[in-house]
């Protein structure tokens, strides 16, 4: 019984006509024509060049098949880091807290996260999280959309002053093709968009008088905590802008050389600003501040498609819960604002619509100039959004 090799060798190489006499025959034949004559000793070349390249091709293509599944069964990384600017007992630093720990249990910890609360995995500085996720040296991240605008400019049109009104306008824009137009920005800047989140809105406290007007402002000095667009609203409104740590800011406040602050009604509350002298607390949306969970690239495209898709939704699941204890701990320093701290001499103040207007007035010329960093259209379709909503 032949073999694989004989059987190849009978094709490339089929029994002599006539016999090896015959054979030899005519091969004295064809040299006397001055015919080419074939070794007989070497096989002959049956395999067309064409043929040969597409064996060549088949072959290179099944060592390419036969890797990719080792390349996708690479092993994860025994830690995925996770960072937030601040710790769990805040709403953010819960939320952010809650994705990691529904990341690990659902992945049956296949992907375990390291929550690292105070964006201790950027120097203490939420601002360079972003850089960190697309060069991919954190992983995962919940961060403020205001924090990141410097790398991803249309983030600054939550930052437009008196845009939205309060949180069913907020909402209205996230859910509409405006919201999905700023998670596009986000992919294409590098990283990963996976879900909002939120951190409530800008309003500001002052030692002296409720800010309702744009008079009030003049000459105060308000410590800021937001992008350039929050501090380029406050001296149109006739304030200075000082931006300063906590630490130096709450003497500041208290000796006076720091009229007010730029904070959330929450975090007055946490921080007990009233002890610092801050009086007059004004209820007035100067900015929104929505959170992003996200993800690098390295990382995202390193898990498989099964674990991507867990990974999105425990981010969309972990917003939610965010959502829910972010609104309710806003709700709540109100009470805390307006009724327990009523007797120290807390007055919380809420804008009319014709002050809010003329507060909008006198910060046009910033909204029209950051309209045109952002993109007008953008900006349109979010005001479109933030307008039905009032109606509806």
């Amino acid at each position: 019984m032949p073999t694989d090799p004989d059987r190849l060798r009978g094709l490339c190489n089929p029994p002599v006509r006539g016999g090896v006499t015959g054979f030899r025959r005519r091969l004295r034949g064809r040299a006397a024509l001055g015919r080419p004559v074939r070794d007989a000793s070497r096989p002959a070349q049956c395999i067309s060049a064409a043929v040969r390249a597409a064996l060549v091709a088949f072959v290179a293509l099944a060592i390419a098949a036969n890797a990719l599944p080792a390349l996708a069964q690479q092993p994860y990384k025994p830690e995925y880091r996770l960072s937030v600017a601040v710790g769990p007992a805040y709403p953010w630093g819960k939320g952010a807290d809650i994705w990691a720990q529904l990341i690990k249990e659902r992945t049956a910890g296949r992907i375990n996260v390291k929550l690292l609360p105070g964006a201790s995995a950027t120097g203490g500085d939420p601002a360079r999280e972003f850089a960190a996720l697309r060069e991919g040296s954190i992983d995962l991240a919940v961060g403020s959309t205001l924090n990141w605008s410097a790398s991803v400019t249309p983030l600054n049109l939550f930052g437009l002053p008196f845009l939205f009104t309060g949180s069913k306008s907020l909402d209205a824009v996230l859910n509409s093709e405006a919201g999905n137009d700023l998670l596009r920005a986000v992919d294409e800047a590098g990283v990963v968009a996976l879900a909002w989140g939120d951190n409530d809105f800008h309003q500001l406290s002052a030692s002296g008088r409720p800010l309702r007007a744009p008079g009030d402002f003049a000459g105060l000095r308000l410590r800021v905590t937001g992008p350039p667009i929050v501090e380029e609203s406050l001296a149109a409104l006739g304030a200075t802008p000082v931006r300063s740590g906590w630490l130096d800011a709450q003497k500041a406040l208290l000796d006076g050389r720091l009229q007010g602050q730029e904070t959330s009604l929450a975090v007055y509350v946490a921080t007990k600003s009233q002890t610092l002298g801050q009086k007059q607390v004004t209820v007035m949306a100067l900015a929104a501040e929505p959170l992003l969970f996200a993800a690098s690239r390295q990382a995202w495209n390193g898990w498989s498609e099964q674990d991507r898709a867990i990974v999105r939704q425990a981010a969309i699941d972990a917003a939610q819960r965010e959502f829910a204890l972010a609104r309710r701990a806003s709700a709540d320093a109100a009470a805390v604002i307006g009724k327990d701290l009523r007797g120290s001499g807390v007055v919380l103040t809420q804008l009319k619509p014709g002050e809010r207007a003329a507060l909008a007035a006198a910060t046009r010329p910033v909204f029209d100039k950051w309209t045109a960093e952002i993109g007008p259209g953008l900006v349109k379709r979010a005001q479109d959004a933030a307008a039905a909503s009032a109606s509806n």
